[in-house]
């Protein structure tokens, strides 16, 4: 009875271990490679443009995200205002002081975000040629 309960412990003790290795495995897996960045007029924020890459079994996803000035962009943010995939292309200027421009390459089918207006910032977006 000894014996089965010992063997039974350290069954559960390895069990615990591979989860906990094939948990912590699966971290930091996606990686975002900015792009470009730019202030808004007031420098009270940042609008920047990435690709996030999800490793071997996900594609590039380019992405464009506004975040506050003072913060950066951690591998696991994504996009809040565009987000697309299966393209390593993307681009981001000022038409004017509240006018953004995204300019992609994404098939319309693997667009998934595409934010009109955001902190009283209009968006435009430019499909240029696959």
């Amino acid at each position: 009875m000894r014996k089965f309960m010992c063997k039974t412990k350290i069954r559960i003790i390895i069990f615990i271990l591979t989860l906990i290795i094939f948990i912590l495995s699966g971290c930091g897996i996606c990686k975002n490679g900015i792009v470009k960045e730019i202030n808004t007029y007031d420098n009270k924020y940042k609008v920047i443009a990435f690709i996030r890459e999800g490793g071997s079994t996900t594609g590039f996803s380019p992405q464009v995200s506004l975040i506050k000035a003072n913060k950066k962009l951690s591998d696991s943010d994504s996009g809040n205002i565009f987000r697309c995939n299966k393209s390593k292309y993307i681009d981001i200027q000022w038409k004017d002081k509240n006018t953004l421009i995204i300019k992609y390459d994404c098939p319309d089918e693997d667009v998934f975000e595409k934010c009109n207006n955001i902190k009283d910032i209009d968006i435009e977006y430019v499909k240029v040629q696959e």
